[in-house]
């Protein structure tokens, strides 16, 4: 999930400098699929380059999963809902084969087990050509901390507390285009 290659909005949730790559002056994209029944997801972006070397975006994505807890007989118990909604603001620029670009998102996660967690990322992106090539790399989640209103105590951890650290992610890759 690099996706250096590709020509709309919705790239710049893998790396943020990817909106300032060449596209539209305006552009308004969506999708959404679902898998077996039980899982769903959706993502919409619209983009703004008011210039050759500049983009400005918003993206929001949703995922969602329904899974059904059953007993050791097989049958079924209860039903949960997990739910993840993430908008978020991307900036992008060009300095000559260049591309840098940052986004501020937010993180809501709700479930139908716990109170849900919230909280705010940045991502940072970076990406280069050299002629047909085309290499990015991008940090995801960097100062990433869920809040949740209420401590709960968790049964994973038994810990005490009011959320936790998403992990940081860094992604890398390239395209070679003929």
């Amino acid at each position: 999930d690099v996706s250096v290659g590709g020509h709309d909005v919705l790239r710049a949730w893998s790396n943020p400098a990817l909106l300032s790559l060449p596209g539209d002056t305006y552009e308004l994209v969506g999708g959404a699929g679902q898998v077996l029944g039980d899982e769903e997801a959706m993502m919409f972006g619209a983009a703004w380059r008011p210039s050759p070397r500049t983009g400005f975006g918003l993206v929001f994505g949703r995922h969602a999963v329904r899974f059904i807890e059953v007993d050791s007989a097989g049958a079924e118990q209860n039903e949960f809902m997990s739910q993840t909604n993430s908008p978020a603001v991307i900036a992008a620029g060009t300095f000559g084969r260049i591309n840098v670009g940052a986004s501020l998102k937010f993180i809501g996660e709700a479930t139908s087990m716990a109170k849900g967690v919230s909280g705010f990322a940045g991502d940072a992106g970076l990406v280069v050509a050299f002629g047909a090539f085309t290499a990015g790399v991008a940090f995801q989640n960097i100062g990433a901390a869920l809040y949740q209103e209420e401590p709960f105590s968790s049964s994973m951890t038994g810990a005490e507390g009011g959320g936790g650290n998403l992990p940081g992610e860094l992604r890398a890759g390239g395209v070679h285009e003929s």
